[in-house]
């Protein structure tokens, strides 16, 4: 209440929320976005969000394999695959509003085994390289960002200690260690530009396997020198968005 006007800001999430499902050219991102405006809400205090709505609106983006077992989430209604970054985001929507994903698919009378979803979680990964995908379909993207979402369903659900049982393990770690950049962040790309937000999904997926570097101070003079300026990359403009990254990727490193 001090720093940011909370009533104008939950005026606005509340009107954006009411439209953002009936918006068509943010299909790819939807769920994603309603996860922002839930969680922004969540943080801001307000109670008076219809939840049904929101729920509601995940099953019809529930995605099951051919014996309908849900399997993971679509970014919209309109989208025909299930990605990672939805199903994540997903998986928060419901966190935050404390279903868990087996009474959600009760509600819906949708068919949930935890084995399986984990299964199809983990199929998205390459096992050559490590590396994990957005999509299990096409040649999708697959930076650190979808490990980190991978790894944070597994988390959510409970089953950390499973990871190894799913995932080859020393495979991220060393596709995580390539995208290592001289500055000392990571890159989306390898030999690519350090970026404040895929630095943080790069430590907290090596948190989740309990692989953080320790006294790596070249990383952290990075991180210091974008806390000074708040941007994401070196020497670019100021952007807030990075702030968040930044003090996540501290924290994380304590």
């Amino acid at each position: 209440n001090k720093h940011i006007n909370v009533k104008d800001c939950i005026k606005y999430i509340s009107y954006a929320l009411t439209r953002t499902i009936t918006f068509i050219d943010i299909d790819n991102i939807l769920i994603t976005t309603i996860y922002f405006f839930l969680g922004s809400m969540k943080l801001l205090h307000y109670k008076d969000i219809n939840n049904q709505t929101i729920i509601t609106y995940l099953s019809h983006c529930a995605v099951l394999d051919d014996n309908k077992y849900l399997i993971g989430f679509k970014s919209s209604h309109h989208s025909f695959y299930k990605d990672l970054a939805s199903t994540y985001s997903s998986i928060s929507i419901l966190h935050l509003l404390n279903i868990p994903l087996d009474s959600f698919c009760q509600m819906y009378s949708i068919k949930y085994n935890k084995e399986i979803f984990l299964k199809s979680t983990s199929s998205h990964q390459d096992r050559k390289i490590g590396r994990v995908y957005n999509y299990i379909v096409n040649d999708s993207d697959s930076d650190i960002r979808f490990i980190y979402c991978a790894l944070s369903i597994f988390v959510f659900l409970e089953s950390k200690n499973e990871i190894p049982n799913y995932f080859d393990i020393n495979k991220v770690k060393n596709y995580i260690s390539s995208m290592k950049s001289y500055e000392g962040g990571y890159s989306m790309i390898d030999g690519g530009e350090a970026n404040c937000g895929v630095t943080y999904c790069a430590l907290a997926s090596l948190s989740m396997i309990n692989s953080l570097p320790k006294d790596d101070f070249t990383l952290i003079q990075w991180l210091i020198n974008r806390s000074v300026e708040v941007n994401g990359r070196t020497n670019k403009e100021s952007d807030v968005c990075y702030s968040y990254w930044i003090i996540a990727s501290m924290k994380l490193l304590n």
